[in-house]
């Protein structure tokens, strides 16, 4: 990952980098790793593997569709109608599973 405001899906996680330079070795890139536990992304400098930070996040809101018919864009912008479908029809993964049934149940409310 180059240093870039681009944003890049770690893990199904919509995440926007931060501007990087290690103080350690200078490298500009960084590496992800994806924490189930506590919400979070793990960054790590690439070069060194020096600890940088964690990137919070909120799954249902920053959740990237990974296949199908809305593949790429963000679980909260697709129809109830479809999301309703995979939790009942599809196997999902945990996390992909758990992010469909907090927005399902946005709607609820």
């Amino acid at each position: 990952m180059q240093n870039t405001k681009e944003k890049i899906i770690v893990n199904g996680i919509e995440v926007t980098p931060p501007e990087f330079e290690c103080d350690s070795c200078g490298c500009i890139e960084l590496s992800f790793k994806f924490n189930p536990n506590n919400k979070s992304i793990q960054m790590r400098c690439s070069g060194c593997d020096a600890w940088v930070g964690n990137y919070k996040y909120d799954t249902p809101k920053t959740y990237i569709m990974p296949f199908g018919k809305y593949k790429g864009e963000k679980l909260i912008d697709i129809p109830k109608s479809y999301l309703e479908w995979l939790y009942l029809e599809c196997d999902l993964s945990k996390n992909l599973y758990e992010a469909v049934e907090a927005i399902l149940e946005e709607y609820e409310e």
